[in-house]
């Protein structure tokens, strides 16, 4: 069914929800609306992607290796990892930066910081 729904950002968005009972339609409506539109979600995520690439200017990162579409998802993992150790812990990142395996960035996305960058030390 067709919905109208008014985000927490202000912005009206048409989406298309699918339910069996009117309690879940209900509930997705409410979830919508908590949330922001489409727009403002891709404009967030592009401030945060300006705001990593600046925190992690200043380093020199070496380019990656891997198939194409492999280092356009490591490099989006690596500047978002980076930048945030780079503000939690500056000192202790030089392993990471040197690691130009998109592979082992992919595989890697969702481990700890600190298992992170202990993990960069055993190989060093």
């Amino acid at each position: 069914m067709k919905r109208t729904i008014r985000h927490r950002c202000g912005h009206l968005q048409h989406h298309d929800i699918f339910t069996f009972t009117a309690a879940d339609q209900t509930r997705t409506e409410l979830r919508l609306e908590r949330q922001r539109c489409a727009d403002c979600m891709a404009t967030a995520r592009a401030e945060q992607a300006a705001a990593d690439r600046a925190a992690i200017a200043g380093y020199a990162l070496p380019p990656l290796t891997g198939s194409a579409r492999q280092v356009a998802w490591a490099d989006t993992i690596r500047t978002e990892r980076l930048a945030k150790l780079v503000r939690s812990h500056p000192a202790r990142i030089a392993g990471l930066a040197a690691q130009v395996d998109a592979k082992w960035w992919i595989d890697h996305r969702r481990t700890p910081d600190d298992a992170l960058m202990q993990s960069t030390l055993s190989v060093a």
